[in-house]
């Protein structure tokens, strides 16, 4: 019998093409890779380093991506949807290491082996850890610096990753070019349009999630409280704003493509 997860994965959509699309326009956004300069027969082998971080105090399960040559390189952060993990943008992230670019992916809290509770990109939480992991690359040797502290650095993602590239931008001066994914934009608006509660479409959100006991607790009761009266109230619409993208609206400054 097919779960509610993996129903909510099927109706996902699947389309390469739009990620090909962002990561391509993303490359040329942040700035050219360094192994084109450096290698004349054919892309280097990619080398990947797992390691656990504590960017904003809960572990989070990352890989890093690099290939060929000792030059400074733009560096990349991919984002992966809901439900998922890294280890779900992990071909993309190999292609771009091969094109001379320093790639970061990680499994967002309360997904795959991250610790945390799911907080739905809080800035406190999910965009905190993102500003935590551009720290780290700000102190990679290989990657190219607009000044001390400040990586040359772009965000992409599909869905949850693309929300948290959009977030990442507007709290986050250093980001300087994003493509985000088939994302949303107000999160309430998606679960809670023109104020009727989408059950079903919630449902299946929060199982996909691993389940309410997953959520920060106030997430975990406001589903519940909502579920029961079956129409949003303030708190819960005020709550799942200030989370989502058109909270930072204004605050946006950088190159972006949305696909």
């Amino acid at each position: 019998m097919e779960t509610p997860t993996v129903r909510w994965r099927r109706l996902l959509p699947r389309t390469p093409a739009r990620w090909a699309a962002a990561v391509a326009v993303l490359a040329v956004l942040v700035g050219g890779g360094t192994w084109t300069a450096v290698a004349d027969d054919g892309p280097p082998a990619v080398q990947r380093e797992d390691r656990m971080l504590r960017p904003g105090g809960v572990e989070i399960d990352t890989s890093y991506f690099t290939a060929g040559g000792s030059g400074k390189r733009p560096a990349v952060l991919i984002g992966h949807g809901f439900g998922g993990s890294k280890n779900d943008v992990r071909a993309q992230a190999e292609k771009l290491a091969a094109d001379g670019y320093a790639v970061l992916t990680w499994s967002a809290r309360g997904f795959g082996k991250s610790g945390g509770a799911i907080l739905l990109n809080d800035p406190e939480g999910e965009v905190k850890d993102v500003s935590g992991l551009i720290d780290w690359l700000a102190g990679r040797p290989e990657v190219e610096l607009d000044k001390k502290g400040d990586p040359r650095v772009g965000l992409t993602g599909a869905s949850y990753g693309g929300a948290v590239s959009l977030l990442a931008a507007g709290y986050d001066q250093r980001v300087d070019a994003i493509a985000p994914v088939i994302t949303y934009w107000n999160l309430a608006d998606a679960l809670f349009p023109d104020g009727v509660f989408k059950k079903l479409w919630a449902g299946i959100f929060v199982t996909s999630g691993g389940g309410c006991e997953k959520f920060e607790k106030k997430l975990c009761e406001m589903y519940e409280r909502v579920a029961v009266s079956g129409k949003p109230d303030a708190a819960a619409t005020e709550l799942l704003t200030e989370r989502s993208p058109s909270a930072v609206a204004d605050r946006i400054k950088v190159p972006s493509l949305l696909v």
